[in-house]
């Protein structure tokens, strides 16, 4: 077995996996939470021209892959920012993208819209496994057994291996 697929390096990735997942949910709540008065934007530009862009503006993530022009030929490369809600910048509506404001001029290109709060959901749901999961009685037990406790009640069984003096449980595996 390669060290890449030993199940302690798959616990530790999955362990780090769910960990981002958690992260970005909270990140995703802060940014909903944020996007009531605030619009937030990443975009990536290239000769005065809008490649791709984030936009987080009244609880929607709205994503630009396309093409529109800005009119500012020497802004190339990864921009960021934020202006109050309603501002001339963006604003997202369902499915829907309109630049608003002077300085814009065309557009053209694919603009999906999500609710953050569905982005949210989304990055909750591997934690929320792992957490069921890790507090199930299923697990307990065997986590129990590994440790040569009673796997009903706990107790330390290295005296009495045969049975729990505490609750009277028969255990059926005395290697422990």
């Amino acid at each position: 077995m390669s060290l890449e697929s030993s199940p302690l390096v798959c616990r530790r990735r999955l362990r780090a996996g769910c960990l981002a997942s958690l992260f970005l949910c909270v990140a995703t709540l802060l940014l909903w939470t944020r996007s009531g008065w605030r619009d937030d934007w990443l975009e990536y530009r290239a000769g005065g021209l809008t490649k791709f862009a984030l936009v987080t503006s009244r609880g929607h993530l709205t994503i630009f892959c396309g093409i529109y022009w800005l009119g500012v030929e020497d802004l190339d490369g990864w921009h960021h920012g934020s202006s109050p809600v309603g501002g001339d910048r963006f604003l997202a509506f369902r499915g829907r993208y309109v630049i608003d404001g002077p300085r814009f001029s065309a557009t053209d290109g694919l603009i999906p819209s999500v609710p953050l709060w569905l982005v949210a959901m989304l990055f909750v749901i591997a934690p929320s496994i792992r957490a069921l999961a890790a507090l199930s009685p299923a697990r307990r037990r065997d986590r129990r057994r590994q440790r040569g406790l009673c796997a009903a009640c706990g107790y330390d069984l290295r005296a009495t291996p045969g049975r729990c003096p505490e609750c009277g449980t028969v255990v059926l595996n005395s290697d422990h």
